[in-house]
């Protein structure tokens, strides 16, 4: 095992990657084997046709328990460089890296987390600005780590995430590529996603080609990330740990 500080806690972030492959493979097994959870009605009368979920198919259980794998080794990584910044003989059972929800509670009980530390580093983790309005995956990563770590395994859902144009549409607001498919703005359905709920009605004169749907698993929580996909999610989490632990690396050592 690396001995410095910062090596093992690049060890984490590597281990953390390998768990986000391992999640990869599950999520596109399920996808494989629930490739269209879509049904359409059509009104008889206006001709307008409604596409619908049909059911909502079982999440692998192995997804949460992947998920906090993941959390945890990137929590863990951070927390070896809130070690690494104040020195072993500052070292407490209080000492982490400080995440916060807002700027004003981090200057106070965060910094409190990191007691020991040097200025210079302080001044580092100021530019980090690890709390919600600051660096919101970082704060995102703390509090789904916290529900996982705390109370019980994460909630996961599938969101439909993007759809294809209907005939003649015209977006405002949305996100659109270049291949003409929508990615979800205020229109989509909020998650969770649930059995016969609506996804959209498009008129009889949109209705010549058959649309598609595009859904991934995405956090349920009552927090910050719900509606989030979870890779995606997972991703940025995974570099920006990795970012941060380089950046606060001249201040641990070696």
């Amino acid at each position: 095992m690396a001995s410095s500080v910062y090596e093992q806690a690049l060890a984490k972030c590597d281990w953390a990657e390998q768990h986000i492959h391992n999640l990869k493979v599950v999520m596109d097994s399920f996808r494989k084997a629930n490739p269209r959870p879509v049904g359409k009605k059509q009104n008889a009368e206006t001709g307008d046709v409604t596409y619908y979920v049909q059911q909502v198919p079982v999440i692998p259980g192995e997804v949460p328990l992947i998920v906090g794998d993941i959390l945890h080794n990137l929590r863990c990584a951070l927390d070896y460089v809130a070690c690494g910044l104040v020195g072993d003989g500052n070292i407490t059972s209080k000492t982490k890296f400080p995440i916060r929800r807002d700027a004003e509670d981090w200057e106070v009980s965060g910094l409190r987390m990191v007691d020991g530390a040097s200025k210079d580093a302080i001044e580092a983790l100021r530019r980090i600005r690890p709390y919600e309005r600051g660096n919101a995956i970082l704060y995102v990563l703390h509090a789904l780590n916290n529900i996982d770590k705390h109370r019980l395994l994460l909630i996961v859902t599938l969101r439909n995430i993007a759809r294809t144009m209907s005939e003649g549409e015209q977006v405002v607001g949305e996100l659109l590529d270049k291949e003409g498919t929508i990615f979800a703005g205020d229109g989509f359905p909020k998650v969770p996603l649930y059995a016969g709920q609506e996804l959209l009605t498009v008129s009889a004169a949109q209705a010549q080609k058959d649309m598609g749907f595009l859904f991934q698993i995405a956090f349920a929580e009552s927090c910050s990330a719900k509606g989030m996909p979870i890779l995606v999610t997972l991703k940025l989490a995974s570099d920006t740990v990795r970012k941060t632990v380089r950046e606060l690396a001249p201040f641990m050592p070696h």
